[in-house]
């Protein structure tokens, strides 16, 4: 019979699965080389006995994926400002959430952008890298300890500029 407290961590680890996904579709959406294996995370209703599995593994391809975008971020702080945003609690870890979830947005459309432009030219594969200079990770240096928790309120930033951009026409200005 499994405990309270073990019941209680389930549900954590499977709520923190679901709250991912926005930003797992963001930071794969133009990269299917990042996923291991689709077809299996293609529905997290099914994703409810593994979550000790599952948690960690999209937790690693999202990691996967900022790297992937990291070419494609801004030297500089991305100045993304975007409007009615609702708001977020304030501390520390939101600052710092919100900053990753604006640079991997904007990053992510630099990429798809380029990526549109390359395949119209009929080239395949992925566009070459804007160059530049290299910039840290958004939230590379997160202890091991808080990485869940961060990687959750990063993907509430991105699923909620996602559901402002829809419902009230959200525009980017830089």
């Amino acid at each position: 019979a499994l405990s309270g407290a073990a019941i209680q961590a389930w549900r954590a680890e499977r709520q923190s699965f679901r709250a991912l996904r926005p930003l797992y579709d963001l930071v794969t959406a133009d990269n299917a080389n990042l996923v291991l294996s689709p077809h299996i995370l293609a529905n997290d209703r099914w994703v409810w006995r593994t979550t000790s599995f599952h948690l960690p593994r999209r937790m690693t391809e999202i990691r996967d994926g900022m790297h992937f975008l990291l070419p494609w971020m801004r030297a500089a702080n991305p100045g993304i400002v975007y409007d009615s945003l609702p708001d977020a609690p304030s501390g520390h870890l939101d600052q710092r959430a919100e900053a990753a979830a604006a640079a991997l947005l904007d990053a992510a459309e630099r990429f798809h952008d380029a990526l549109t432009d390359w395949r119209d030219q009929g080239e395949e594969g992925q566009p070459p890298s804007p160059g530049g200079p290299s910039v840290p990770l958004p939230g590379g240096d997160i202890a091991a300890c808080d990485e869940r928790e961060f990687l959750v309120r990063v993907a509430h930033v991105v699923s909620a500029v996602h559901g402002a951009k829809e419902t009230h026409g959200l525009r980017r200005v830089r």
